[in-house]
């Protein structure tokens, strides 16, 4: 398939040279015409042939190709563009393919969850707790629609719990990597808190991960040791992150970096 992606691409780029070796093609032809520019479309080929070469064919614009089609349908190039979008569906039928295999087994380790009422699906790893009296951190990852449904935009978040017999009324979480000190300071409506039954009390942390922090959560699913303090208004808590956090981090982004297409 690779040789035939480049068979066409050379096609394209051999017919689409310069102005002044070109006189004959219809595209040189209509070179001035506002809806189909000769540069841009060297451009085009050039910037798909770099994506070929970095074995990316992923969100690359076809629409170029089928102007050439509908436009100049006998031409050299109206051939070429065919060859190459026959072969950008062949590798997207195989990406689909090994995009749900990868799926089957990185969903495996997963606890899914489906709220009927917002139509909306949340993945976490199974050792995750249920309930907020456990101090946890952990990373989930929402989808709309129902189980087995990984069309939409997935939404990773982390949740930081803090459960214990005093309040801390936290302000900001210091995590310690084995190479790196990262800082967070959550908004208001990113905390929650609330007392158990037995007086025992928790102060939750909930936040969308972005590609900003992206980083860090990775480097805390690799780092050997981590720990973390919950600084409050006068006193501070700390404690070390266990294997089992650090493994169902790890969980959920691999299942997160598959459905993004890493």
């Amino acid at each position: 398939m690779n040789n035939l992606i480049c068979f066409g691409l050379t096609l394209l780029l051999v017919s689409c040279g310069s102005n002044e070796d070109n006189d004959s093609s219809p595209l040189v032809a209509d070179v001035n015409n506002v809806e189909f520019d000769y540069e841009l479309a060297v451009d085009s080929f050039n910037r798909c042939k770099l994506k070929l070469a970095n074995e990316d064919q992923r969100n690359v614009n076809v629409d170029l190709f089928n102007n050439i089609i509908e436009k100049y349908p006998q031409s050299a190039e109206a051939d070429s563009s065919k060859m190459y979008l026959d072969s950008i569906e062949i590798y997207k039928i195989k990406a689909d393919k090994i995009k749900d295999e990868k799926l089957l087994n990185v969903i495996k380790p997963l606890r899914v969850e489906y709220d009927k009422f917002e139509e909306y699906t949340w993945y976490y790893d199974k050792s995750t707790p249920n309930y907020s009296n456990k101090n946890y951190m952990y990373l989930y990852v929402g989808l709309s629609g129902g189980e087995g449904d990984y069309s939409g935009t997935p939404n990773l978040r982390v949740k930081i719990q803090y459960t214990a017999d005093d309040w801390l009324f936290i302000k900001k979480y210091t995590i310690l990597t084995d190479d790196e000190k990262y800082t967070l300071v959550p908004a208001n409506e990113e905390l929650k808190s609330d007392v158990f039954g037995g007086g025992k009390i928790y102060e939750n942390f909930d936040q969308k991960v972005n590609s900003y922090n992206l980083s860090m959560y990775e480097d805390i699913a690799k780092s050997e040791e981590v720990e973390i303090k919950f600084d409050g208004n006068q006193y501070y808590d700390t404690r070390k992150l266990t294997e089992k956090e650090k493994s169902g981090i790890q969980k959920v982004l691999d299942f997160y970096n598959v459905l993004i297409g890493d």
